[in-house]
């Protein structure tokens, strides 16, 4: 086989990142659509890196399959640089390339124990906003001119955190959309399933924008949807090799069950299934021998075959990064395929969904709106109010049912909006906080 080389976007988002750093920025992010070769572009960039820097390179990320994915692109790159990992019990901090569990090193301890890092890269760097995340990245020097590269599909967050405060520039953005104008992606072509029975109008998302996977989960098994859902995959899918999403492990299993029994080859991947039955079923579908894996949220991030091309969605989101995840598994282009022309999703839904078809999923947003600053997260207590209009991922909220915009600042509600049709509320919704921001500055000026 021979071996991978750069894209020409893959290049550009090299040579971007490159130019940024002489500019002066040390903390950047690249967005390249989910099967755009993130992985690749990254290990490709910090072989770069290590080739003209001292020290060595800290990649955090927060699970195995993205860690696994990581190193092996490493080694495949750049054979000649020692790469380890630090999780739980494995501690190789001397390695040129140290691929951390996040959770490990909020560990002051262990991530102590990493020295002469000279680069930080940061895998879904969408979530690197959480405290967590933050607390590694101060340690590791982000907020004190250590260069930092956070990669991600899209940088988008449903809950208003201010990814502008972490990043000083995005370097590189190409979307799905992007990616499918160009040929590096394939289309998607959706077909609804309407859940018998499941009203969502006064059901709320979780923090991860998934409507409460226990609502969704009982009318799925009230309404013995899975058998329908397993006549839907032989009908529409035919031998397509397909990837399953179900809201919880009760769901997953009478959905595998139903499979079976329309001799459709398939198993279920939960959260605490082992590593190596993992990698076998991971083998085995690759290799064809089972045609779906069914999965509670395992597969969104890191798992990377181009030869998936359908997608059964049976959770229901109103986060457009969480949708772009699941259902980008199914649109790489399979350089072995060209028959693979397009993916098929077939995906669950309610009387209310916000997220209507892939088409509403045309870019990947730019980080929230905000000042980037330059300084260590860790701020001292204030001593009075600060002056100016209140920040609005610590004042506002927002909230969308059906096509109806809701704001609240504080705990009041100020303004209230239905969206035309084709119009998008959660835009809407922005719009509406940005009014009335301006509106506080004209009042105080």
């Amino acid at each position: 086989m021979a071996a991978k080389t750069l894209f020409p976007y893959q290049r550009e988002a090299i040579a971007r990142l490159d130019a940024d750093f002489a500019a002066g920025l040390n903390r950047l992010a690249a967005v390249l659509f989910a099967g755009g070769g993130k992985t690749f572009t990254m290990a490709n960039y910090g072989t770069g890196h290590l080739l003209r820097h001292d020290g060595r390179i800290l990649v955090g990320t927060h699970r195995e399959e993205l860690m696994t994915q990581i190193e092996d692109e490493f080694r495949a790159v750049a054979p000649h640089l020692t790469v380890g990992r630090v999780r739980a019990e494995e501690n190789d901090v001397n390695a040129d390339v140290v691929i951390a569990s996040i959770p490990t090193i909020v560990n002051e301890e262990r991530h102590l124990q990493i020295k002469d890092v000279s680069l930080v890269m940061v895998d879904e760097c969408h979530r690197a906003v959480a405290p967590s995340w933050m607390k590694v990245l101060d340690r590791a020097g982000s907020f004190a001119g250590t260069r930092t590269i956070g990669w991600t599909g899209t940088l988008v967050r449903r809950d208003q955190l201010g990814l502008g405060d972490l990043f000083q520039k995005v370097s590189i953005l190409r979307s799905i959309e992007w990616g499918v104008k160009h040929g590096y992606l394939v289309p998607s072509h959706v077909i609804d399933y309407n859940v018998p029975d499941l009203t969502l109008t006064d059901a709320e998302a979780d923090a991860d924008g998934n409507y409460l996977d226990a609502v969704v989960a009982k009318a799925l098994l009230d309404t013995d949807s899975p058998a329908a859902i397993a006549r839907m995959h032989r009908y529409y899918m035919g031998r397509r090799r397909t990837i399953t999403f179900a809201p919880n492990k009760a769901v997953a299993h009478h959905v595998a069950a139903a499979y079976e029994a329309q001799g459709i080859r398939c198993a279920v991947v939960l959260g605490d299934t082992p590593t190596e039955e993992r990698k076998a079923i991971y083998a085995a579908h690759k290799a064809g021998e089972i045609q779906d894996i069914v999965n509670v949220g395992v597969l969104t991030e890191g798992y990377n075959d181009p030869g998936v091309s359908g997608i059964i969605d049976l959770t229901i989101t109103r986060s457009e990064a969480l949708a772009i995840q699941k259902w980008a598994r199914g649109n790489r282009v399979d350089r072995d395929n060209p028959g693979k022309k397009d993916c098929l999703i077939i995906r669950a839904r309610g009387t209310v969904i916000e997220l209507k078809t892939p088409a509403d999923l045309r870019k990947s947003a730019a980080p929230h709106r905000r000042v980037p600053k330059n300084t260590t997260p860790v701020r001292p207590p204030a001593t009075k109010a600060p002056a100016g209009p209140p920040k609005r991922s610590e004042t506002y909220r927002s909230k969308v049912n059906g096509r109806t915009a809701m704001v609240w600042r504080g705990d009041v509600l100020i303004a209230k909006q239905t969206a035309k049709v084709g119009k998008d509320p959660h835009h809407l919704a922005r719009l509406l906080i940005d009014l009335d921001i301006a509106q506080l500055k004209e009042k105080k000026s």
